[in-house]
């Protein structure tokens, strides 16, 4: 350690010092309790502030937090911001065995009992103290918080993990992460009663009525089966042991409102705000769009709202916004897993030409889109991107004049089920490398590619090869006969179930907190799926992931008869 080092330290360990002893004497919290601001701001300031802190370990100066770990190991905040233990709701994690206590409001400021925070009943006060759940800590205070952010020191005057990051604050910055924390997950969301959960799923203009009766029956009846199960937990609640309570507390009926959207989408906000307005929900479910998914996905992030598995084919693709967990990225995925197959397989773009054709239509510049940018990501240059008009003809002058200006380039080729006869014939022309295509965009129409082209032409996959998934559809087929749902169509229809799957498992998952950042939380830290998913491979979660699908498979044709798709990769692209 060279003497910079060695004073910067030294600064370190004597700021920690300095607060320690304004943690211990109390006087950052007790001025800011006289203050009419927090810290300096206002209110609602302070609270989006403490926000970016707990999240981002961003302080308000836009500075990283500063903390120590094991000790003395100085780390920023943004390395190890609250949320990525506490997670966004504050209530808390395990991962291995390392179990993350809940920082929120409606569990710091109360006891902390063996038994977790069950109502004291009469029955419970006739137990013999043995049985009665001990306490591990008192409730907190503003001080003792304050201090147990500064110093790692439980009300108890126990030293908290090491692993818990001592973050050095000034007074002001202290007051500001208090405040939000006092605030956090304090009173439960909306759309949940003492014996209800209100929820949605989204329909919009322009849905098949198929497609929208697929959704809604299924739907349906999978939260009629959930409610019926929920009958006798009620009954339990009121007359069960006290170290059950929670448990048989938490269930509640289940009521599913249908939002359905008209006219153009640039009016669906002000519809979607009426809807809630009018009837607060604690979720948006599934939901189906003939479109853009985006007015929907906008409107839950700045309401906060979360909205599980909607059915679009236009997923918003960021990685910024959280409230909308999708199944996939949609064709913008399959693009993904183009350019990392191709680069793979060896190619060099500075010797070998990379073509891009495609269409002026929502899935098709997706697909272009995910392609190109990867290519980027992967260091690889600009491909050379032809978009086909409807005034292009794709006859074979044009299908000349492409080879000839690029001969031997490899190909993506994102064009539609009308366009099969020329992807066939660039496909099995004698000028032409590699060339990638897309299997929902050309349907069955794949299977007629040409043998002499079969060797050179990859087709992206995203969903579980046909084989595979009957299997998987019995499943579900035999459910749907159980409960007189009649089969109108299996893939939305076995998604539609998975939903209630999920649904169900994410609502367990909460037990008796009503937040709806912890309904995520609890999605994300649900195990993958295998079984209960038809479409998909695999289904998984993580924390704030919000693409639950994350393969694509690259497969070819073989030479059997009738021939069939075999992958030329895994299910996920690395």
């Amino acid at each position: 350690m060279n003497l910079n080092d060695l004073l910067q330290r030294l600064q370190l360990v004597l700021l920690y010092s300095l607060l320690l002893v304004c943690a211990l004497t109390g006087t950052a919290i007790a001025n800011a309790a006289t203050s009419p601001t927090i810290g300096g701001m206002l209110p609602e300031e302070a609270l989006s502030a403490g926000e970016r802190m707990y999240r981002e370990g961003i302080l308000p100066s836009g500075k990283p937090m500063l903390a120590f770990v094991q000790g003395d190991i100085p780390v920023k905040g943004s390395m190890f911001s609250c949320e990525s233990c506490h997670l966004r709701s504050g209530l808390g994690s395990a991962e291995g065995t390392r179990i993350v206590f809940p920082v929120n409001a409606a569990k710091l400021y109360i006891p902390l009992r063996h038994g977790a925070d069950i109502p004291i009943t009469p029955t419970r006060d006739n137990l013999s103290a043995a049985f009665k759940p001990g306490e591990i800590r008192p409730a907190y205070s503003d001080e003792s918080l304050a201090q147990a952010i500064w110093s790692g020191q439980s009300p108890t005057g126990e030293m908290l993990d090491e692993t818990m990051p001592r973050y050095m604050l000034d007074e002001a910055e202290m007051a500001i992460m208090v405040y939000y924390l006092k605030h956090l997950s304090a009173t439960f969301s909306p759309g949940v009663t003492d014996s209800e959960i209100h929820l949605a799923t989204v329909i919009t203009e322009g849905v098949p009525e198929a497609k929208r009766e697929a959704v809604l029956k299924t739907l349906t009846a999978y939260l009629k089966v959930k409610n019926s199960q929920n009958r006798p937990q009620t009954k339990r609640a009121k007359r069960g042991p006290w170290y059950r309570q929670q448990r048989f507390t938490s269930y509640r009926h289940l009521i599913l409102s249908v939002w359905e959207l008209t006219g153009p989408a640039e009016t669906w906000q002000q519809q979607l705000e009426d809807f809630y307005a009018a009837d607060p929900v604690f979720a948006l479910i599934g939901g189906l769009s003939s479109g853009k998914w985006e007015p929907i996905h906008n409107f839950c992030e700045a309401n906060r709202l979360p909205n599980i598995f909607p059915l679009t084919e236009q997923p918003v693709v960021n990685d910024q916004d959280w409230y909308t967990l999708y199944f996939s990225k949609g064709p913008f995925q399959e693009g993904e897993a183009a350019a990392k197959f191709l680069r793979g397989t060896g190619i060099k773009s500075t010797a070998e030409k990379v073509v891009q054709l495609y269409q002026d239509n929502p899935a098709s510049k997706r697909l272009a889109a995910g392609f190109s940018e990867t290519w980027k990501n992967l260091g690889q240059p600009e491909p050379i991107n032809l978009l086909i008009n409807a005034d292009v003809p794709l006859d074979k002058a044009y299908l000349q004049t492409l080879t000839d200006r690029y001969p031997g380039a490899s190909y993506l080729v994102w064009l539609d089920a009308s366009n099969f006869g020329f992807i066939n014939q660039l496909a099995a022309a004698e000028q032409t490398g590699k060339l990638i295509a897309s299997v929902p965009l050309l349907g069955e129409q794949v299977y007629r590619l040409a043998e002499s082209a079969r060797s050179k032409a990859y087709f992206t996959h995203p969903e579980r090869l046909s084989e595979n998934r009957k299997l998987r559809e019995t499943v579900v087929k035999k459910w749907l006969q159980v409960h007189k749902v009649p089969i109108i169509d299996m893939d939305i229809q076995s998604k539609v179930y998975f939903i209630g799957w999920m649904l169900s498992g994410g609502l367990k998952m909460l037990s008796n907190e009503y937040y709806q950042d912890y309904f995520l939380d609890s999605l994300d830290m649900m195990n993958d799926e295998y079984f209960s998913i038809t479409n998909y491979p695999r289904v998984s979660f993580g924390q704030g992931q919000r693409y639950a699908v994350k393969g694509c498979y690259i497969v070819q044709l073989d030479q059997s008869i009738p021939p069939k798709l075999v992958p030329k990769s895994n299910w996920v692209i690395q």
